[in-house]
């Protein structure tokens, strides 16, 4: 039998892979806030791994400051994924085929619209993977008020 947080585990990770974007938030070295619209794919710890071109705002922003941010949520459903964390981009050789090919689906799913990574200035694009410090999974379809919350253990040194 499952206990409560191997379940909550389980409904977050279902409800990420359900969901192909998300908002992601930074803040820059003077204090500006920023946040942009990414498709995204987790991974079974709740690492979240998206791309983008390094010509980019949010990325001029990432190697400055790496910690974010992010929020996945649905109109349907009243259920959101919340997480705060480090984003790092992750060099080619460590990058997994399976984490690729979902996030690739993920981006060309659309088949009416291409995706907005193709409109921007030509740029190399890098593989970026949220590792999360803190996560809140919250369902409230149940009528809950108090969301269960799911703390990791493991943290990562902000430098």
């Amino acid at each position: 039998m499952q206990s409560v947080s191997e379940q909550n585990d389980k409904k977050a990770l279902e409800f990420l892979s359900k969901h192909k974007t998300g908002v992601i938030a930074s803040v820059t070295t003077d204090g500006v806030p920023h946040a942009a619209t990414v498709y995204f794919t987790a991974g079974d710890d709740f690492s979240i791994y998206f791309i983008t071109k390094t010509s980019t705002k949010k990325y001029k922003i990432f190697t400055e400051n790496g910690v974010i941010a992010f929020v996945v949520s649905s109109e349907e459903e009243p259920q959101t994924v919340q997480l705060q964390g480090v984003v790092k981009e992750v060099a080619r050789e460590d990058q997994s085929m399976r984490i690729m090919e979902r996030l690739l689906h993920n981006v060309t799913s659309n088949p009416l619209y291409t995706a907005p990574l193709s409109k921007l200035e030509d740029a190399k694009v890098v593989l970026m993977k949220i590792t999360p410090h803190w996560l809140r999974w919250s369902d409230f379809t149940l009528g809950t008020s108090n969301p269960d919350t799911i703390f990791f253990e493991k943290y990562v040194n902000i430098e």
